[in-house]
């Protein structure tokens, strides 16, 4: 499937409609990790175009690495270091391996997954008279290799609702 079949079945009403026959709620796009910024540069304006009079959903776009560090500096760690990023990246001069094993922890840790969670219940409670339909996710391929698109669909499933939304991850490179 090509960018614009992706488009045009987001456009769907059969696809558009949450709890479908899907038996889950997420479609993944993958595309060449080349073309990264012309696909961000491409949903970002699908997300505008999908707020006209048809189909008039209003999606949330979730970069999943920006979340994660906004994750890490809400963290506090000890009084030397205002937050776990400062921390960390002061540290990866010493000990990258140990930082990298730090990362990966974090990135699976149920607190970054309610912090998604609660990004989600927030545009969904903003009532603006559109449709919320999707939530395009983002940025998996800043966040390897400390977390995989994978990883993150076993660690959100507690908190997914299948019935409200559906998320569409875009996934540079082969599953």
């Amino acid at each position: 499937m090509n960018i614009q079949e992706l488009y045009d079945l987001l456009r769907n009403p059969a696809f558009i409609k949450a709890g479908n026959e899907m038996f889950y709620n997420y479609y993944v796009y993958r595309y060449p990790a080349s073309e990264e910024y012309a696909i961000r540069e491409t949903l970002h304006a699908y997300a505008e175009n999908l707020k006209e009079p048809e189909p008039e959903m209003e999606v949330l776009k979730l970069n999943v690495f920006d979340v994660f560090c906004e994750y890490l500096r809400s963290q506090k760690f000890g009084s030397k270091f205002p937050n776990m990023l400062e921390y960390l990246r002061d540290k990866d001069h010493k000990d990258p391996n140990a930082v990298a094993d730090i990362l990966t922890n974090a990135a699976e840790d149920y607190e970054f997954m309610e912090l998604i969670q609660t990004k989600i219940k927030e545009h969904w409670a903003n009532e603006n008279g559109y449709r919320k339909c999707y939530v395009f996710l983002y940025g998996f391929g800043q966040m390897f290799p400390y977390m995989r698109t994978n990883t993150f669909l076993t660690k959100y499933e507690p908190y997914n609702s299948p019935d409200d939304y559906k998320f569409i991850i875009f996934f540079p490179g082969d599953i």
